[in-house]
C-alpha cells in the first residue's frame, strides 16, 4: 500500500520515481574504482601459470596440447592435467578492497586470500574456503589505518602449499 502511494505521489508531483528493485550487488560494483584481474591455472604439483597472450600458457587448451614429460606420463593427477583454473579479481577503492577468486574447472581446492599493501604490510589470511568447479570464493575488507595511502593488491594462497597468487597492485582512487 504505502509502495502505491509514494508511486501515486510521485506521478502527482512530476518527481522522477526510485526503483525499489536496485539490486544491492550492482551498488557495490559500481562504487569500486580499481580493479585488476589476472587468468590463473594450478598444476596438480601447485605450480601457478598465468593464462593469455603473452603469460605463461596461451590457454588452458594450450597447456593440455603440450606433451607430457620424457616418461611420456603426464606428472599431474588429474584427467585435465591441471588442478584448477579461474581468474583472480581484486577491487578497490579509497576505503575498501573486494579479493575474489571465480574457479573455471578442476578439482575442488582449499584458499586463503588477504590484501597486500605497497607499504609492504599485509593483512591477515582469511579462514581457508573450498571452492569448486564453477564456484566462487573471496572476501571484502576495509583498508587498515596503518595502510594509509599504500597500493594494494590481492593474494591467494593455496592451503596445503607454498603456492601464493598474486594481484597485480591496484589504486586506492
Amino acid at each position: 500500500m504505502r509502495r502505491a502511494l509514494l508511486k501515486a505521489a510521485a506521478v502527482i508531483t512530476g518527481a522522477p520515481t526510485i526503483s525499489l528493485a536496485s539490486s544491492a550487488a550492482t551498488l557495490a560494483e559500481e562504487a569500486y574504482t580499481s580493479v585488476e584481474e589476472i587468468e590463473i591455472l594450478i598444476t596438480d604439483d601447485g605450480e601457478v601459470l598465468t593464462v593469455g597472450e603473452g603469460e605463461d600458457v596461451e590457454s588452458v587448451e594450450a597447456y593440455q596440447a603440450e606433451p607430457a614429460g620424457e616418461t611420456g606420463i603426464r606428472p599431474f593427477g588429474t584427467e585435465d592435467g591441471y588442478s584448477s583454473n579461474g581468474t583472480l579479481r581484486i577491487r578497490s577503492n579509497s576505503t575498501a578492497t573486494s579479493i575474489d577468486h571465480f574457479k573455471d574447472a578442476g578439482s575442488s581446492i582449499r584458499v586463503e586470500f588477504r590484501n597486500y599493501h605497497s607499504s609492504n604490510r599485509g593483512t591477515a589470511w582469511s579462514c581457508p574456503q573450498p571452492i569448486g568447479s564453477g564456484g566462487r570464493g573471496g572476501r571484502g575488507a576495509r583498508h587498515p589505518s596503518w595502510a594509509g595511502s599504500a597500493r594494494v593488491r590481492g593474494e591467494m594462497r593455496v592451503v596445503g602449499t607454498s603456492t601464493i597468487i598474486r594481484t597485480k597492485y591496484t589504486t586506492r582512487a
